[in-house]
């Protein structure tokens, strides 16, 4: 018979999309995680599954990757995905969501469904099993290095880094070059002269090294931060700026949580210094006495050269381990979801459990991280490249994986 208790590490997306999946199928599970007792790098809320580095789940269009993904994980009952659903803030373009209300409704399904929440920090497997481990992009090394002697493969790490957050009301709104799109999204024209001074000034900033990755383990290569791309001399920091609907640079303006003054700087993900964070966007038109209520931060991603241990249910070729989330190879929220959902299937079904078809973007993530003709295995979101063939009616081809 089946063991009906499975431990899980990690509250994040991931983690908790099984958690709450496998408790409403009758299994007993236990869900350490060290918050609210200890608060990693990038993260701020106590409640569970907070999303950190933007709050929104791609597009709202159904005809881009993650667009796609989002149907199918709602489609097959998703419990984070129907969460965030009645979390979503007023925004045309992106499935945006307010943060603060998801990450609380989470915490609050998870306690009501009986998932025994224990609040301290795993740094070694343990024996019981099943095991998933969801410890995310902060993954600590010691657990890192316990993974990678067990299964003998490398472990990576990769920086990412997350937006300021702006009171939206320290923004002067009557300034010319700010536009209103709509009530949640505003864009700040930017124009040539104040961008090149912007750009210099970016390019020289200070950069703060709080969470700078140092373990032999591992390798380490930063992300294309703002300040980053001011320093190419190929206009990579202009591209980020262009928008198809404006013949000038801008700067988007996103609600970060529903009710709230507080507005993302979208696409301007920075490590620099807090002063300096302050100084250079205070030069933007409208921002001469703008208010950051969030700072922008550098934070760490780490994951696994999954390919080579990995089977197409995030599973261990070895052990009855599961390996989820951004730790496994794929990338962004609604991935992450994905992957937990089909570690819970893979439980809940036990041996008898179905490959997800590859033409489907759950199915073809999961092929992703296991597929061992892979070359320089590195994180992914979802994309149109991993499908196996032309995309497929998903209501017909994930109808027998529905939980």
């Amino acid at each position: 018979m089946r063991n009906k208790r499975v431990t899980i590490i990690g509250a994040g997306l991931a983690g908790s999309e099984a958690a709450l999946l496998l408790s409403k199928h009758g299994f007993q599970v236990d869900l350490y995680d060290p918050k609210p007792v200890e608060l990693l790098p990038a993260y701020e809320l106590d409640s569970y599954a907070e999303l950190v580095c933007n709050n929104s789940f791609g597009l709202m269009r159904g005809d881009t990757p993650l667009g796609l993904l989002r149907c199918e994980l709602n489609f097959l009952n998703s419990e984070l995905v129907h969460i965030a659903n009645a979390c979503r803030i007023s925004d045309e373009k992106y499935f945006a969501i307010d943060k603060k209300a998801f990450s609380n409704a989470v915490t609050e399904a998870l306690q009501k469904n009986g998932v025994r929440i224990h609040e301290e920090l795993v740094e070694t497997l343990p024996k019981s099993r099943p095991l998933i481990v969801a410890t995310g992009p902060l993954t600590g090394n010691r657990l890192v290095e316990d993974i990678a002697d067990r299964f003998k493969i490398s472990g990576y790490h990769f920086a990412d880094a997350s937006s300021p957050v702006v009171d939206i009301t320290s923004i002067n709104l009557r300034d010319s070059h700010v536009v209103k799109l709509s009530d949640d999204l505003y864009g700040v024209i930017i124009p040539d002269t104040v961008f090149n001074a912007f750009e210099h000034d970016l390019s020289t900033a200070k950069i703060s090294h709080e969470h700078a990755v140092d373990s032999p383990i591992v390798q380490y290569e930063k992300s294309h931060s703002i300040e980053q791309l001011a320093k190419y001399k190929d206009g990579s920091l202009k591209g980020r700026f262009v928008h198809p609907y404006f013949n000038e640079n801008i700067l988007l303006m996103r609600r970060e949580a529903a009710l709230t003054s507080g507005f993302i700087l979208v696409g301007c993900m920075t490590a620099m210094l807090h002063s300096e964070q302050k100084r250079i966007f205070s030069m933007l038109p409208g921002f001469q006495n703008c208010k950051i209520i969030k700072y922008g931060r550098m934070h760490r991603n780490t994951y696994f050269d999954s390919p080579q241990f990995l089977d197409h249910f995030y599973k261990t070729k070895k052990d009855d381990i599961y390996i989820i989330g951004q730790l496994s190879g794929v990338d962004g929220y609604l991935p992450a979801i994905s992957s937990g959902f089909i570690a819970a299937y893979r439980i809940i079904n036990g041996e008898n459990a179905l490959c997800f078809p590859t033409n489907t973007m759950v199915g073809a993530l999961a092929n992703y991280v296991s597929n061992e003709e892979v070359v320089d295995f590195q994180p992914m979101c979802a994309s149109f490249s991993l499908l196996s063939e032309n995309y497929a009616d998903y209501k017909a081809s994930l109808k027998n994986f529905i939980l």
